[in-house]
């Protein structure tokens, strides 16, 4: 009985031999299109991996100085992996504010300006911006924007915004109390 059964399956594969190449035919088709089309997704992602990991992040932030705890910095910091090109800011804010609370002229006589040509990664630049106590007086500087414009290697734009303000830097105060 097993080998009549067998012949039959012989007997209609052969009688059947050119749909059998056909659906074979189509089911690898299918899996050359499914294998390309992953191969294109793992392409991008790497690519997108790639770029990410060599693209420059510039943000702005206000930190106390290392020799003297009373001053207070502004800060363009290169956060990203690749350098900056052509990094310029913007300050937007109370201006009448600044000047109440003896904000460095150079942030008060303008509302930003060039940073600079080059912000290597993992560098920053910073720009005396004022003395703690007169910062935090009662009522403290209200906080403001930096708006941050630059480059990459390849010359996309890149832009972004940090609010930042005096306010988390209370501790400077807590310093001067009698503890």
């Amino acid at each position: 009985m097993d080998l009549e059964m067998s012949m039959s399956w012989i007997e209609w594969l052969n009688a059947n031999h050119g749909l059998i190449s056909a659906v074979a035919t189509v089911v690898i088709a299918v899996f050359a299109i499914i294998t390309a089309w992953l191969t294109k997704t793992l392409a991008n992602e790497n690519r997108l991996m790639r770029e990410s990991g060599s693209e420059p992040k510039v943000v702005a932030y206000l930190a106390t100085d290392s020799q003297q705890p009373h001053t207070i910095n502004f800060v363009l910091a290169n956060m990203g992996r690749g350098p900056a090109k052509n990094v310029e800011f913007t300050i937007e804010g109370d201006m009448n504010d600044f000047s109440a609370h003896d904000v460095s002229s150079t942030f008060t006589n303008q509302s930003g300006g060039r940073g600079t040509d080059l912000l290597p990664q993992g560098e920053r630049i910073q720009s005396f911006f004022g003395i703690g106590p007169s910062l935090l007086a009662s009522p403290p500087l209200r906080s403001f924007t930096a708006h941050i414009t630059y480059e990459d290697l390849s010359g996309k734009t890149n832009e972004s915004s940090h609010e930042l303000d005096v306010a988390q830097l209370d501790w400077i105060n807590w310093l001067e109390r009698d503890h």
